[in-house]
């Protein structure tokens, strides 16, 4: 009994290890990319090929950012060169948003357009989503808002797997948009706060 509890005890202060140096690992990125970008922001040619696509450039970033799950780099750590190539701040986050929910509308369609296929392999999975979806919608709403906003994590994540289960990306939109907005705010500003840190 005691060799079970110890056991137990010994994975959990493992995970809990994991977690922190998973914490650390991102946490060091994010200030590598934030103090990369401040140096950028001081090279005139990527200033001035910003400067040259506008607010289009933020969106493509957005984008890229928004569907890469291998390398989960914020494009908000940019700010200092979207700053320096003039691009004011609401539109840069506006921008980032409109980046992002397309890259969220790629992978919803994804996760749509593959439905069938996953259902006929996988039909416990399929039926488990629906289940879920069916049984706890009135949280999904503010879920996909927690979600989008404060997880350091692409939304496909969670968005392939409900469009697995039906539910439509209309239903998703608004709760996508209000996080996505939480989320780039926080990094924007979080971002330019840093930045003072460089500078």
């Amino acid at each position: 009994m005691l060799s079970k509890k110890s056991h137990a005890e010994q994975q959990r202060k493992s995970f809990s290890s994991k977690q922190a140096i998973t914490v650390s690992i991102v946490l060091t990125a994010l200030l590598l990319a934030v103090y990369a970008s401040t140096q950028l922001s001081e090279q005139t040619a990527l200033v001035a090929l910003v400067e040259s696509w506008g607010y289009s450039a933020v969106v493509v970033l957005g984008f890229i950012s928004g569907i890469n799950a291998i390398i989960p780099i914020p494009a908000a750590t940019l700010t200092p060169v979207f700053s320096a190539a003039g691009l004011l701040l609401p539109g840069i986050i506006l921008s980032l948003v409109a980046g992002t929910m397309i890259a969220d509308l790629c992978g919803y369609l994804f996760g749509a357009s593959t439905k069938n296929i996953i259902s006929e392999k996988y039909p416990r999975l399929v039926n488990f989503l629906q289940h879920i979806v069916a049984n706890h919608r009135r949280w999904l709403i503010p879920f996909v808002i927690v979600y989008a906003a404060f997880i350091p994590f692409p939304n496909e994540a969670i968005l392939i797997p409900l469009a697995f289960s039906g539910i439509t990306f209309r239903y998703l939109l608004i709760p996508l948009i209000i996080g996505n907005t939480l989320h780039q705010l926080v990094l924007v500003y979080g971002v330019i706060g840093l930045t003072r840190l460089f500078s």
